[in-house]
């Protein structure tokens, strides 16, 4: 396991002007051996689940989404096929959707789909540690979504104010999606902090 470090994958292609991509997430390679060591001293022993996110982990994740034991992601989908319209209608046309530890954006999609059903343009802002993750789904998006524009974050959504804090200011609406199985990357202090 290697520590994280935000990098640009060099194999996309250049990102079109719709596109941008802030990276704050940095971990020193200090960093990663004092919470190694931090978590494998611990019981239970633990380590933080945004190390996993590498290349090839954001790979294998995908790949565990797939496996039939694995339901969350079939839950989730299958909710957002069938409320997307109301959920876009509760969020009263938002001009800014945020979404915290992002990935691929697949069920992500179904809701940016609703929500410009009701509104001529939305910005999306995802945030992920995994900056090829972001830079692939971002371009999928803006091939299937000509009214999308991203304005997408590498960085640790654990502390949500600190990661989004370099937001350009825009005068519109923002909503904030977090979908529910994200929450089990963190421990009970950890979710009930990123909830307050």
């Amino acid at each position: 396991m290697r520590p994280m470090t935000a990098s640009p994958d060099p194999r996309q292609p250049e990102a079109p002007s719709r596109f941008s991509l802030d990276h704050t997430f940095q971990t020193s390679g200090d960093q990663f051996a004092d919470d190694s060591r931090r978590g494998l001293s611990a019981t239970p022993k633990t380590l933080l689940p945004h190390y996993f996110y590498d290349d090839l982990g954001s790979i294998l994740f995908a790949a565990i989404c797939e496996l039939p034991e694995y339901y969350l992601t079939r839950a989730e989908t299958e909710i957002l096929q069938t409320h997307a319209r109301d959920i876009a209608a509760q969020m009263n046309a938002p001009s800014r959707l945020i979404e915290l530890g992002s990935g691929t954006a697949r069920k992500t999609r179904i809701l940016i789909r609703a929500l410009l059903e009701r509104t001529p343009s939305l910005e999306f802002v995802p945030v992920d540690v995994d900056a090829g993750v972001i830079t692939s789904s971002s371009h999928e998006l803006l091939t299937e979504f000509p009214a999308l524009t991203i304005q997408a974050i590498c960085g640790d959504f654990r502390d949500p104010q600190q990661t989004l804090s370099r937001l350009d200011s825009t005068t519109g609406r923002t909503a904030v999606l977090f979908l529910g199985s994200s929450i089990g990357n963190l421990d009970l202090e950890g979710a009930e902090s990123l909830l307050i």
